[in-house]
């Protein structure tokens, strides 16, 4: 017969055990946002970048077509 110590140790440990598995759960999904959040910033930079090459092509062209100097 066991004692009550040796199921609150039984209890104790499937908690333990529970929480385990739902803090691996957690870590994954932050870890997955936070690569989502890399990949966006990124794809935010590039675009900033883009739009401001497309923004001093076109002030040269400009600059080019009515001849300032």
């Amino acid at each position: 017969m066991s004692s009550s110590l040796e199921d609150h140790e039984e209890v104790c440990a499937q908690r333990y055990a529970d929480i385990e598995r739902r803090m691996s759960s957690v870590e994954d999904k932050i870890d997955k946002l936070s690569e989502k959040i890399d990949s966006n910033f990124r794809t935010l930079t590039f675009m900033i970048i883009g739009a401001m090459a497309g923004v001093g092509t076109l002030v040269g062209i400009i600059v080019a077509l009515i001849g300032i100097r």
